[in-house]
């Protein structure tokens, strides 16, 4: 999966405004080594199984030959097992990719849109959905992580023996270092996590997520603009 930047384009046609929103992509699209390497578990215990029950199958089979073809049981066996492993491996890794990414991106309110704008409202092409101009309160840009919080630091300070006073400063360093990895995680997906709502007749509709601040503004106003029938 390529990474993309999010971005929108708008035509001018008989009926209104076309706007083409395009999100964001992930931080993490393609390829992740540590994902990687965190398939091979369940590939790793998915060919030990397949090596179990191929290898019951054909020690059954070898043993109403005699024992002369052990040696070559055991190298099929082998060879399916390593078969096993790296074709579980790569499903798993393209799988597990597909569902972490897909979580993100339901997280960050990343999806690509079309709308059709004009003096008379709104409307979601994908959906058909129609919000009528004077239905509409206003236009609020959010982002994703608004309520959300960074993990603190800790200054905890030690006393007592050296050794205790060591293992301490090492326990406080890797404690502080997971924060700041997942602080500087949530703070490069809060930068393409900004969305457009529409706030109409009372509730909130999002029209438009998974954006930059920059691109963010940019849909709100020429919003803004369509629905009063200022082309531009």
């Amino acid at each position: 999966m390529s990474k993309i930047e999010a971005s929108y384009t708008k035509t001018i046609g008989p009926d209104g405004i076309k706007f083409k929103i395009l999100s964001a992509s992930s931080p993490d699209a393609g390829f992740s080594l540590a994902r990687l390497l965190l398939c091979a578990v369940p590939a790793y215990v998915f060919a030990a199984i397949v090596a179990g029950l191929f290898g019951q199958v054909v020690f059954s089979v070898i043993g109403l030959f005699g024992a002369s073809l052990a040696t070559l049981a055991g190298f099929v066996v082998m060879a399916s097992a390593a078969v096993a492993f790296f074709y579980g491996w790569y499903k798993c890794y393209r799988w597990f990719n597909r569902w972490y990414l897909r979580k993100q991106t339901e997280g960050r309110h990343a999806y690509d849109a079309e709308l059709l704008v004009n003096a008379a409202g709104l409307t979601v092409l994908g959906t058909k959905q129609f919000l009528r101009s004077e239905d509409i309160h206003r236009l609020v840009i959010k982002n994703a992580f608004d309520d959300s919080v960074e993990m603190p630091l800790s200054g905890y300070v030690a006393v007592g023996s050296p050794m205790a006073v060591g293992a301490a400063a090492a326990a406080n360093a890797m404690t502080n270092t997971v924060a700041i990895l997942a602080n500087n995680k949530r703070r490069a997906m809060a930068r393409i996590s900004y969305f457009v709502a529409i706030e109409a007749g009372g509730v909130s509709h999002k029209i438009a997520g998974g954006l930059t601040d920059v691109c963010a503004n940019g849909v709100m106003t020429d919003i803004g603009r369509a629905l009063r029938n200022e082309i531009a």
